[in-house]
């Protein structure tokens, strides 16, 4: 994506580019519609507040620490979201993330070995307390603290694609489909890929892409996708269909 903040209904991401190379993505808890708290507001603050953050540190760790409690300190602010940070070391070929909850990210790397062009590398496991109960920051009594954050330091090679997203898309989309529709962006020829105009268009192109498919099987109540599949364990019963979202 180009814009490097930005939010929807109640997801918000940021992305920093320069100096120190980041990005983020929340997704508020909507039950606190029911007590009239602006659900998406604290997603936002987080991000914002972890965007100022990555600007100065490294570590997505304490990224999330600061942010959470700047958000903290600012009277008023109310609710919880889910939220992973990203950082990238690129000439160690590193990345390294913290994330609470159900939103995360996945390494997605082109395979020659089978007959799947790409193949996700990494992927962070969703963190929740039981099904549809992710962990979250907030400021309420009971939420999770940053230091519960899953980290990991993942190496990756060039020419690798990573995917940040809300559960709005793990939800409703495999990684296999992920894949499908990142092919646009491993079809591109080197000298296409190393101009930076480009390859951005790719992706941007690709992200919007993946969002139409996630939507699309959001509102298709007999396809099967990650959440059914959750759904068909947890509950012993066969569920099929999306789950409508925030996608981001």
């Amino acid at each position: 994506v180009r814009r490097e903040e930005g939010h929807a209904g109640e997801d918000a991401y940021f992305v920093l580019r320069g100096g120190q190379h980041a990005l983020g993505v929340a997704d508020g808890v909507y039950l606190w519609r029911d007590q009239g708290i602006d659900a998406g507001e604290f997603a936002r603050e987080i991000m914002g507040a972890a965007k100022s953050a990555a600007a100065a540190l490294d570590d997505p760790l304490e990224v999330l620490r600061v942010a959470r409690q700047a958000v903290r300190d600012r009277t008023g602010v109310r609710g919880s979201c889910t939220a992973c940070v990203v950082s990238l070391d690129c000439r160690a070929g590193v990345l390294r993330s913290a994330n609470v909850g159900d939103s995360g990210y996945a390494v997605f790397r082109l395979n020659t070995q089978r007959s799947s062009p790409t193949r996700a590398a990494f992927h962070t496991p969703q963190q929740e307390h039981s099904f549809g109960c992710p962990y979250q920051l907030g400021h309420h009594d009971g939420a999770s603290e940053p230091e519960e954050a899953q980290v990991a330091t993942v190496s990756v090679d060039e020419g690798d694609v990573v995917v940040a997203g809300s559960d709005g898309l793990w939800d409703n989309l495999f990684n296999s489909e992920i894949a499908e529709h990142l092919r646009p962006l491993f079809d591109l020829d080197p000298a296409t890929a190393a101009r930076p105009a480009h390859a951005e268009a790719a992706a941007a192109e690709c992200a919007r892409a993946l969002v139409a498919a996630a939507m699309h099987a959001s509102n298709d109540r007999r396809r099967e996708t990650p959440y059914s599949r959750g759904a068909s364990e947890e509950f012993d019963m066969i569920y099929s269909g999306g789950k409508r979202d925030d996608i981001t």
